[in-house]
């Protein structure tokens, strides 16, 4: 009896199986498993007279807190790429084509990141492939740590801006428009002392007007 107690205890306890049975340590890990703080922008159109969508951007990341090392990682983050966010992929969704920067953007949805130059003067936005990182299996932290591996569809040359006020405390991705301007306006990613930001031109379908009007 006292011999099936022990068998069964190493059985059940996943540490002690390994040791008993000699297997060699896992080859992968699992995580996740938990609810993660994510957040969304997005700028939509709707048909007020047939009660109707036309379109929208959405913009959904994860919200990383600020922090003292963080600043270290950002601040060493030259010639790489950053995910834009935490855990899952940072994602832009759009079902209205849309110019972003200099990048003139189709119907779709596409992976993002900021890359940041070797002598870390410039930054740009990266759109990346879904697909072609899903069929590799990539995850948004292979971002920089394999940035050579990282399907790149398109990039656009992004503002860089030290915020003079009180760091930002989570990663906060906004898209707005210019005041008086229904397609036109800026997509800025704020956090701690950083702050980079890009236009945004929505090409509205041909039966409306800047207004978001029908003709």
């Amino acid at each position: 009896m006292r011999r099936t107690f022990i068998s069964l205890c190493l059985v059940l306890l996943p540490g002690f199986s390994v040791i008993a049975q000699g297997q060699p340590p896992a080859k992968f890990v699992v995580y996740g498993q938990n609810i993660e703080e994510r957040a969304s922008s997005r700028i939509g159109y709707w048909r007020n007279n047939v009660n109707a969508g036309i379109g929208e951007v959405v913009i959904s990341y994860g919200r990383p807190p600020w922090n003292s090392q963080r600043s270290q990682q950002m601040e060493q983050l030259k010639g790489t790429m950053w995910r834009m966010g935490d855990n899952y992929w940072s994602i832009l969704d759009t079902n209205l084509p849309i110019r972003l920067g200099e990048m003139d953007v189709p119907v779709g949805l596409y992976y993002v990141a900021v890359a940041r130059s070797k002598d870390g003067n410039d930054w740009d936005l990266v759109l990346i492939d879904p697909d072609e990182s899903r069929q590799k299996g990539l995850d948004s932290y292979d971002v920089g740590a394999r940035p050579g591996e990282i399907p790149v569809l398109m990039k656009t040359p992004i503002t860089f801006e030290p915020n003079q006020g009180e760091p930002v405390e989570k990663l906060t991705i906004l898209l707005k428009l210019d005041n008086g301007s229904n397609i036109d306006g800026r997509m800025t990613i704020s956090w701690g002392n950083f702050r980079l930001s890009t236009s945004v031109r929505v090409k509205l379908p041909e039966h409306t007007q800047e207004n978001g009007k029908e003709d």
